[in-house]
């Protein structure tokens, strides 16, 4: 089942999958500066808000109008937090979903509310982890919900880990505002390739960025020995402590891939129709075997020879 839409006018209205209307992005007025000269004859400049200038006074520059694409309520289930966590995560929140417009059309991008809950507490933790994931489910220190678009997250003393963990979760919410629910190494994959935002240049970590962070921080795994239709067919599989270690640098790479400008061709519209059947779950190993060229198999062949283009794995 595909989102819906009710056309209104000049606007364009979504259903989301909950049967009510999606929220758009707001535009926020971000004003600019201005010039007066009092009378004396001494010229002022001063800061304006809103979408025009003071009549009276002379316009020197316009900022850019914002967007507001979610709001952010983070909810501490027993203790505190240190104050800068929301903004932190507000502004690469807002550099995701402006990387998001330079892959999507904006009649795809909807604004989400995004609730953060954070445990102090181990076994307070546990539980909810238990109740959403089950008892036998891995051991990480955060989930999101589908539902209520939603994420739990355990804080134990260490800030700064936290705080990549709420990102990740953060992102894995957004993700599903957008796209719905996703195959894992999918959705893993987008939530590694956004969130690494390289704060002045605003752009994903290069190919050979991420190689080296793979190598510096898990050794670089076996990847000759899994191909693409391997990690494709574990959408249904619990992701083993063995897997995780090859799956989640797969998946980091293979979106990396996909997501190379020399391959717009086909994750353009691959991502539309992600968007467009957000409520009737894609079938994502299907399309790829139909719409990529020379299907799954192709897209093995390809990702290996830029894999090795990248001196990351030796040629076979």
């Amino acid at each position: 089942m595909n989102t819906g839409v009710i056309h209104a006018g000049p606007r364009t209205t979504r259903i989301g999958c909950d049967g009510l209307a999606e929220k758009p992005l707001r535009e926020i007025p971000a004003g600019g500066i201005v010039k007066w000269t009092d009378e004396q004859g001494i010229t002022h400049y001063e800061d304006y808000r809103g979408s025009a200038a003071p009549a009276e006074m002379q316009l020197v520059t316009r900022f850019p109008d914002t967007k507001e694409y979610f709001s952010l309520n983070i909810e501490t289930a027993s203790g505190t937090l240190p104050a800068s966590f929301k903004s932190k995560i507000s502004k690469k929140a807002i550099w995701i979903y402006e990387h998001y417009r330079t892959l999507l059309d904006e009649r795809y991008l909807s604004r989400a509310d995004v609730h953060l809950v954070v445990h102090n507490n181990r076994g307070e933790y546990e539980v909810v982890k238990n109740q959403y994931v089950g008892e036998k489910s891995e051991d990480v220190p955060g989930f999101y919900i589908v539902t209520g678009n939603r994420a739990e997250i355990l804080h134990e003393g260490n800030d700064e880990q936290t705080l990549k963990v709420m990102v990740h979760e953060v992102v894995h919410v957004i993700n599903n505002q957008l796209f719905g629910p996703l195959p894992r190494w999918l959705n893993e994959g987008l939530a590694t390739y956004v969130e690494s935002l390289d704060r002045d240049q605003q752009r994903p970590a290069s190919s050979g960025e991420r190689l080296r962070f793979i190598k510096k921080q898990v050794g670089l795994p076996l990847l000759e020995n899994t191909s693409v239709r391997q990690l494709l067919a574990t959408e249904k599989e619990i992701w083993t402590l063995q897997g995780r270690r090859v799956y989640y640098p797969l998946s980091q790479l293979l979106v990396t891939y996909l997501l190379q400008p020399e391959n717009s061709e086909f994750s353009q519209p691959f991502l539309h129709e992600l968007a467009a059947q957000k409520c009737g779950g894609m079938d994502v190993f299907d399309y790829i075997e139909t719409h990529y060229r020379r299907g799954i198999t192709g897209l093995d062949a390809n990702f290996r020879h830029w894999l090795r283009e990248n001196g990351s794995v030796a040629e076979q």
